[in-house]
């Protein structure tokens, strides 16, 4: 795949690559941590797998399309998330 990705735009993908460019030029962990209000873990997380979170959700978004697609021929069910009256896969029935 080439060019930017849809994940380039959003403002958490923003948050991580400044958080990767600030730990780059000497920030610590832990400041970047308290300042962003995150674990010194996720910081960490951050900086050693830059691409992870985007890898998932691209792999969650095609998983949902192709679970939408079973449920519009009549192949699944539709799936009721609890407590918002709404379905995963298509109109409430």
């Amino acid at each position: 795949m080439s060019g930017p990705s849809v994940y380039d735009s959003t403002p958490q993908t923003k948050r991580n690559a400044e958080i990767r460019k600030r730990r780059a030029a000497g920030e610590t962990v832990s400041a970047l941590a308290r300042e962003y209000e995150i674990s010194l873990e996720r910081v960490r997380q951050i900086i050693l797998h830059p691409n992870r979170s985007a890898r998932r959700s691209q792999k969650q978004r095609a998983e949902a399309r192709a679970y939408r697609a079973l449920v519009a021929q009549g192949l699944a069910p539709p799936i009721v998330l609890e407590g918002e009256g709404t379905t995963e896969g298509g109109p409430r029935q």
